[in-house]
């Protein structure tokens, strides 16, 4: 038996989160067969947070807009997918239940 993917999604604000069920009103926007490639992508690539805990894309807290939010998030899903064993998922697949 196979495990599900894991999804690599985005929240409003910018956050970035990883796991098997991404958060309530999250943008989904890419996928990885195993857990360490999405986990290691993210923090590769992602700003981190001053708290050292939190992960963002970057332009997304900046953007005025959510127009502007969301050409930041495809850019920043685009060059985040360039790394192996990740998978673009296309907008706007959000996910409306699951974790809080």
């Amino acid at each position: 038996m196979t495990k599900p993917a894991t999804l690599i999604s985005v929240h409003p604000g910018g956050q970035v989160m990883w796991g098997r069920t991404p958060p309530a009103g999250a943008l989904v926007i890419a996928s990885a067969a195993l857990y360490r490639d999405a986990r290691s992508a993210v923090q590769a690539a992602a700003r981190h947070a001053k708290d050292g805990k939190r992960y963002f894309a970057s332009g997304v807290p900046e953007a005025d807009n959510e127009q502007q939010a969301m050409a930041a998030v495809l850019a920043w899903r685009d060059w985040l997918c360039k790394r192996p064993g990740l998978t673009p998922i296309d907008p706007p697949y959000v996910q409306t239940g699951g974790a809080a």
